[in-house]
C-alpha cells in the first residue's frame, strides 16, 4: 500500500469505467451532431433547389397610371422589382424599367421571379406605391397569385400636384377626462382647453366608465364636432392632399358596446375637417383610446392650411408654416 490516507483513495476501477463513457458519450454527441448537421444541410439543399425552381416563373403584368380626376398620367417611369430567390436564405431583385404610353398603359413581359414589385414615378406628381407586390410563385396559393389581363389593367393612381403651400403639421396626445367632459382642441395652435370654447377647430369627449377592469370589454362611446363647420371621410386615404368642397357633416360619434363582435378599445379614424365658418381647412387622422394606462386619449396627426380659404393640403416640408 501506499502512503496515500485511505479517505482520499479512489478504486482503482472507476478511472476506466468514467473514462470509456466520457469516450462513448463524445461519439455519440458526435454522431448526434453529425446527423443533425447532414438533415440541416439536406433541408437547406432542398428548399434551395424549390426556390430556384419558383423563382423561374413567367411573369407578366398590365398596368394603367391615371392622376386624382383619372386622367392618363403619360410618360411616367415605372419600375418592376422581380423577386429572385436561387439559394436559402439569399434574396436578390431584378430591376426592370418601362414607360406609360399616351393614355397611361404599360406593360412588363419576359421576366422571371417569385413576385414583382411595381411602382410609377413622375416629375410633378406624388406616388405613394412603394412596395406593392403581385405574388406569381407556385408556393402561393392559387386565389392569391396575380393572374395578368390585358383587358383588365392594375390601376395605379398618382396625384398630379398644383404645388405645395404653407401648411401647420401637428402630432398630438392629447389626454381627456372620460367622463364625457367636452374638449376644445385648436389645430392650428396645438392646443386642448376644457369646456365648450368657441376659438377653436373640434370638440372632443369620450365616455367610458368609472372602473375598467383588466382584459375586459366595457361600453364606451366617443364624439367628435367641427366647430363652425363639419367632418367628412376620404373617399380615399392614399392622398389626402386636397380638401373636398362639400359633403361636410357637422360631427361624428361612435358607441361601442363590451357585446360588440368588434369592440376595441381604439378606434382609428380619418376625417377631412372645415372649421372657423369654412375659412380653414385640414386632414388629420385620429386615434381614440378609451382606456389608454387607466387615462382615455385623442391622439391627432394632421396638417392644416391657415390660407383664408385655401382647400391644399400637399405638404412640402421645407414650407412648414409656423405655429401661430
Amino acid at each position: 500500500m501506499d502512503g496515500t490516507p485511505l479517505a482520499f483513495r479512489q478504486p482503482a476501477y472507476v478511472y476506466p469505467v468514467n473514462k470509456a463513457f466520457k469516450i462513448s458519450l463524445c461519439i455519440l454527441c458526435g454522431a448526434a451532431f453529425a446527423t443533425l448537421l447532414f438533415a440541416t444541410c439536406n433541408k437547406q439543399l432542398g428548399m434551395s433547389a424549390i426556390l430556384a425552381i419558383t423563382s423561374m416563373q413567367p411573369i407578366e403584368f398590365y398596368g394603367r397610371v391615371v392622376d386624382q380626376n383619372g386622367k392618363p398620367v403619360p410618360n411616367a417611369k415605372v419600375r418592376g422589382s422581380a423577386e429572385i430567390v436561387r439559394y436559402w436564405m439569399d434574396q436578390k431583385w431584378r430591376e426592370n424599367f418601362t414607360t406609360s404610353d399616351s393614355d397611361g398603359y404599360f406593360h412588363f413581359s419576359g421576366l422571371h421571379g417569385q413576385s414583382l414589385v411595381v411602382s410609377p414615378s413622375k416629375e410633378g406628381y406624388e406616388s405613394n406605391y412603394s412596395s406593392m407586390s403581385f405574388a406569381y410563385s407556385s408556393l402561393t396559393p392559387e386565389k392569391e397569385r396575380h393572374k395578368p389581363d390585358r383587358e383588365m389593367p392594375v390601376i395605379f393612381t398618382m396625384w398630379k400636384q398644383q404645388g405645395p403651400e404653407l401648411l401647420i403639421k401637428g402630432d398630438k396626445f392629447f389626454g381627456i377626462k372620460g367622463d364625457g367632459t367636452p374638449f376644445t382642441i385648436d389645430l392650428a395652435k396645438g392646443r386642448k382647453s376644457e369646456g365648450r370654447g368657441t376659438d377653436g377647430d373640434l370638440l372632443v369627449s369620450i365616455s367610458q366608465p368609472p372602473r375598467i377592469e383588466s382584459g375586459k370589454p366595457f361600453d364606451w362611446s366617443f364624439r367628435i364636432e367641427a366647430i363652425a363647420g363639419g367632418l367628412v371621410e376620404p373617399t380615399q386615404k392614399q392622398y389626402l392632399n386636397e380638401a373636398p368642397d362639400e359633403g361636410y357633416q357637422p360631427d361624428f360619434s361612435k358607441e361601442l358596446k363590451a357585446t360588440d363582435h368588434e369592440w376595441s378599445e381604439v378606434v382609428r379614424k380619418t376625417f377631412y375637417v372645415k372649421s372657423r365658418n369654412g375659412t380653414q381647412f385640414a386632414s388629420m387622422v385620429v386615434e381614440i383610446h378609451a382606456n389608454y394606462q387607466g387615462a382615455a386619449v385623442f391622439s391627432l396627426h394632421y396638417f392644416v392650411n391657415p390660407k383664408h380659404g385655401s382647400r391644399n393640403l400637399e405638404y412640402d416640408p421645407s414650407k412648414q408654416a409656423a405655429l401661430p
